[in-house]
């Protein structure tokens, strides 16, 4: 993981794609549309994220209605590649539960 992000941030082209990206998240922040989403969501945010701070991850939670928040703890940015088992445990989680969820609703209609 190291090898990889070290030679992300030393390709300019990559280095400088992420900085754009970066920049237009802060450009583009979409906190005012957050409400609009219906649909379940799961949120899982690593606790000791110093890129977007765990208090935006409550904010989310807060303005997505149907939203739950899982924390990983020990974890920065990207809980995806940093504990890549406990963010699939986590989202497979979130999966079954709404796919249990979807099949009682399905039999009930049946």
């Amino acid at each position: 993981l190291v090898d990889e992000i070290y030679s992300t941030v030393n390709n300019k082209i990559k280095a400088l794609q992420i900085l754009y990206l970066a920049k237009s998240t802060i450009r583009n922040n979409l906190k005012k549309e957050l409400h609009k989403i219906t649909c379940d969501c799961c949120i899982i945010w690593g606790k000791q994220d110093a890129v977007t701070p765990p208090h935006v991850a409550e904010e989310f939670h807060q303005l997505i209605a149907h939203s739950s928040l899982k924390w990983i703890d020990n974890c920065g940015h990207v809980p995806m590649m940093e504990t890549p088992e406990e963010f699939n445990a986590a989202l497979s989680s979130f999966l079954k539960k709404r796919s249990n969820t979807a099949t009682n609703i399905i039999s009930e209609i049946a």
